[in-house]
């Protein structure tokens, strides 16, 4: 499955990791399952049955997909999460910038 993730900071997906660290060393811990920041460590962790740290760095590759101005970037990933279809349940992003449901593209 694909995520989508937009930043203007490059080691944001640093803090997607801590967060899968969480749920390896403390098995069992209830997560919002609409929560984006635990989505791609409760993937391989549900889906993948990654129990390790390394992982996630093993099973995720990270590619950039566009660059743009900070003003555009709700409406780029906007798009490319509905282009890409990346929007729960075809993907593994819970939410949506803007609350909607995914497209028909």
């Amino acid at each position: 499955k694909q995520w989508y993730q937009r930043r203007v900071r490059d080691y944001h997906f640093g803090e997607h990791r801590r967060k899968f660290y969480q749920l390896v060393k403390n098995p069992g811990i209830l997560v919002d399952q609409d929560d984006d920041e635990f989505s791609p460590g409760v993937h391989i962790s549900d889906c993948h049955s990654a129990k390790t740290p390394e992982a996630f760095n093993e099973i995720y590759k990270i590619f950039i997909v566009d660059l743009c101005s900070p003003q555009a970037l709700e409406v780029r990933e906007h798009k490319f999460i509905h282009e890409l279809k990346t929007l729960k349940p075809f993907g593994i992003n819970s939410v949506s910038p803007f609350g909607l449901p995914v497209l028909e593209l």
